[in-house]
């Protein structure tokens, strides 16, 4: 694990707000496994915290020198912190890390907001394994769930309770930062040309802006300012390959000429989702849309009829690009079956 920024500054709260910042001097597991279940809570969603061990603090300030931890201690300390997580609920391990500071050894623990909160945590950490079991191997240790107030671990109010169920099911896949990519996993480039594309005023006003400002005014990054993270859906617009995050987002389009099967052929379309759909509806548009020309005998104007109309072929394959869950892996899959006796086609939908 690589921490984002000087640890020096992260310490003194140059950066990281200091309510995100946890000092202990010692390790002790129901404070430990408290303050985690808290930060992975995340109930502000300013980007969970850390927690530097081995560090003293006098008033919310570290005393300096720093004490540190006896290093024939880390590793097992390390071990203990994993273990007492295992009594979080879902399971959360943090990031766990030695640093060095004023030339001691200290373990500093990155908590980012779960994925799977809302967390809760027994109140009193089980000193074996199996402790928290009774004798028919049935969970019998109590459970709270834990937030931050300002610098302080609290156990969670009910109101503070429903505010965590609230957060942890209102917020859409396509919304939440994925802690997998960078922003530099944005494009630039993409990002102005779909500006130009759809005639927002937004390009005229952030022609000259980076990588980072112009995807906060897009809103499409989000997170601690430490650590700034890109959103699904800007990844999926934007992003240099989507594919290497979202598995099967890609565009499937099945030409089916015989009910046999006989004559079949796919083309795939991947990259940003705007760029598949513009791509699958230009193929479709020239392979299988046919006009038909019938002139009339009692009028100058003649009668043009689709075999399939386009307008409808937009309308269905937009909805299903931009509104599938990304979240499930399995590819968009449109076929187009010709009736042998009509010729008509039928646009079907597979997966």
């Amino acid at each position: 694990m690589n921490i984002p920024m000087n640890i020096e500054e992260l310490l003194k709260g140059k950066i990281v707000e200091s309510s995100r910042i946890e000092l202990k001097e010692n390790f002790n597991p129901d404070p430990m496994v408290h303050t985690i279940c808290a930060f992975a809570n995340d109930i502000d969603n300013i980007g969970g915290g850390y927690i530097f061990v081995g560090i003293k603090e006098v008033n919310g300030i570290p005393e300096r020198p720093i004490t540190g931890l006896p290093i024939n201690k880390l590793d097992e300390i390390q071990k203990e912190v994993i273990r007492c997580c295992h009594f979080i609920e879902p399971l959360y391990i943090p990031e766990i890390q030695t640093v060095e500071i004023d030339e001691k050894p200290v373990l500093l623990i990155r908590v980012q907001g779960g994925h799977s909160r809302p967390y809760k945590a027994c109140i009193n950490v089980p000193k074996k394994k199996k402790d928290h079991l009774d004798k028919n191997g049935f969970e019998n240790r109590e459970k709270k769930y834990y937030i931050r107030k300002g610098s302080s671990t609290i156990v969670a109010s009910p109101l503070d309770e429903k505010e965590l169920y609230y957060i942890s099911s209102s917020i859409p896949y396509d919304d939440r930062p994925n802690l997998l990519a960078r922003v530099e996993d944005l494009s630039l480039e993409r990002m102005k040309e779909h500006l130009r594309q759809t005639g927002s005023s937004l390009l005229e006003s952030n022609s000259e802006l980076s990588l980072y400002e112009l995807a906060e005014d897009l809103r499409i990054i989000e997170g601690p300012p430490e650590e700034l993270r890109p959103l699904n859906v800007g990844l999926l617009m934007f992003g240099k390959d989507p594919q290497k995050f979202f598995r099967y987002a890609r565009t499937e389009l099945v030409w089916i000429p015989n009910p046999d099967g006989t004559g079949m052929e796919e083309q795939t379309f991947s990259g940003p989702l705007q760029v598949q759909l513009k791509n699958a509806l230009d193929t479709i548009k020239d392979k299988f849309l046919k006009e038909k020309i019938i002139k009339l005998p009692d009028r100058p104007e003649s009668m043009r009829i689709w075999n399939y109309p386009f307008q409808a072929v937009q309308e269905i394959l937009a909805n299903a690009i931009y509104h599938k869950s990304y979240q499930i892996h399995e590819p968009i899959v449109r076929g187009f079956i010709k009736v042998p006796k009509t010729g008509d086609l039928i646009l079907n939908t597979f997966g």
